[in-house]
């Protein structure tokens, strides 16, 4: 789609042109190997190792459709194979043929040439600050409202986007929205039930198998169960979704946040006080106490973290974004019913509680900024439980013995109670 002349010397429309050339360029050096940037980025991640079609899809972020169509011109090249897969056998994984993985290196070498080729004229300061400017942000719940706002705004300003979210065609559908707005590397999306533990440790195998750094985690993801339900792991579901979920992935993703930031979604509807008689509603549920419940962890979480992880270069901040019109609620009846319905007539776009979130996952001006809360856009004082020290180390106790992350990030939490 040609960029009008009105809009040429825009931020969003020279990093498409940028992105054009840069294709170009790759697309010139792959050709002589009958190749195109897809088919390259394809034998990329056989190269580290077998891989199912539709997982290989799932992380190109290539519809069904064109995925088997580019696995069968690989195919008539002979550089992949079909095999039995040995997890599954009633299922194949793909590989590369020997033949394959000396076409994959010749790629490898031609895409790097490319690249040279396109970053040449910057010197070695401007590449470091483009680099600092083009971020990997992993955003949970982008399937849908302030998660894909999110991800959109982040694309179309150059990030690379991670997407993780429950359900596979919604996901599925969000990223082609994503990818249509990306002005930098394309998107990707990764399935996840978040409300299942070993559903969050396998999400994090497959990061780490992906990448070897993330620059910022948004756990943005979250739920409010209209009745008491006990997840697979036998906990409540709104506290296991809203707090241990990003309790969780945060321990297992903090080797690869190199100098990152944590940020998390929370509210300004957050609870005043924190009963741990009832945390999971063993005593008595309440759909709205429940969530503010959660909402509160979110903020001591977020304050623990900052405390723990002082002096080094990771930082953890989170935002409300206010009420917001989107689909959280939806569906459901009762009084959750109505106020869902109500906050969807009076509240603000999910636009913009995504600009807060964007700003807080890659602003330069918050380098080093740790353990804030934000309201309207702007620092903010939450209620006052959540500045006490005891309660938080004591809820970070409790969490790592409902999640055992395996990683204990700075002291214990029981020097940190005493």
């Amino acid at each position: 789609m040609p960029i009008p002349p009105s809009l040429a010397d825009r931020p969003g429309a020279l990093l498409v042109i940028a992105a054009r050339t840069g294709q170009e360029l790759a697309k010139r050096r792959l050709s002589p190997l009958g190749l195109s940037v897809q088919l390259c980025g394809v034998l990329n991640l056989l190269a580290e190792g077998p891989v199912s079609q539709q997982a290989l899809g799932e992380q190109l972020g290539i519809d069904r459709t064109t995925m088997v169509e580019l696995i069968d011109q690989l195919e008539q090249q002979a550089v992949v194979v079909r095999r039995r897969n040995p997890a599954d056998r009633r299922s194949y994984a793909l590989g590369l043929t020997p033949r394959g993985r000396t076409v994959q290196k010749r790629a490898a070498r031609a895409f790097n040439a490319a690249a040279d080729e396109f970053f040449g004229p910057l010197k070695s300061g401007e590449q470091q600050a483009l680099t600092d400017m083009l971020r990997r942000i992993i955003v949970t719940g982008a399937s849908s409202g302030i998660g894909l706002a999110t991800a959109r705004q982040l694309a179309a300003t150059g990030h690379e986007v991670v997407m993780v979210s429950r359900e596979t065609s919604r996901g599925t559908q969000a990223l082609s929205s994503v990818a249509a707005d990306a002005t930098g590397p394309g998107p990707s999306f990764l399935p996840a039930d978040l409300s299942s533990q070993a559903s969050i440790r396998d999400l994090s195998v497959r990061l780490h198998d992906r990448f070897s750094s993330v620059d910022a985690l948004v756990n943005n993801a979250g739920t409010a169960a209209t009745r008491r339900e006990l997840t697979v792991d036998g906990i409540e579901l709104t506290f296991a979704t809203n707090h241990l979920a990003p309790f969780l992935l945060t321990h297992l993703l903090l080797d690869l946040l190199h100098g990152g930031r944590v940020v998390g979604t929370t509210s300004e509807s957050h609870a005043g006080r924190l009963d741990f008689d009832n945390l999971q509603g063993e005593r008595g549920y309440n759909f709205f106490s429940a969530y503010s419940r959660s909402k509160l962890a979110n903020i001591l979480f977020t304050y623990e973290l900052a405390r723990r992880l002082a002096g080094t270069a990771i930082t953890a901040n989170c935002f409300t974004p206010g009420p917001s019109a989107t689909n959280f609620g939806r569906g459901t009846g009762g009084a959750m019913g109505l106020m869902s319905a109500a906050v969807r007539l009076i509240g603000g776009s999910p636009q913009r509680g995504a600009r807060i979130a964007v700003r807080l996952a890659t602003s330069p001006e918050l380098d080093g900024a740790s353990g804030l809360y934000f309201f309207h856009g702007k620092p903010a004082r939450s209620k006052a439980i959540t500045y006490d020290p005891v309660i938080a180390a004591r809820l970070w106790a409790v969490s790592e013995e409902l999640t055992n992350p395996g990683r204990q990030i700075t002291q214990p939490s029981k020097e940190a109670i005493k």
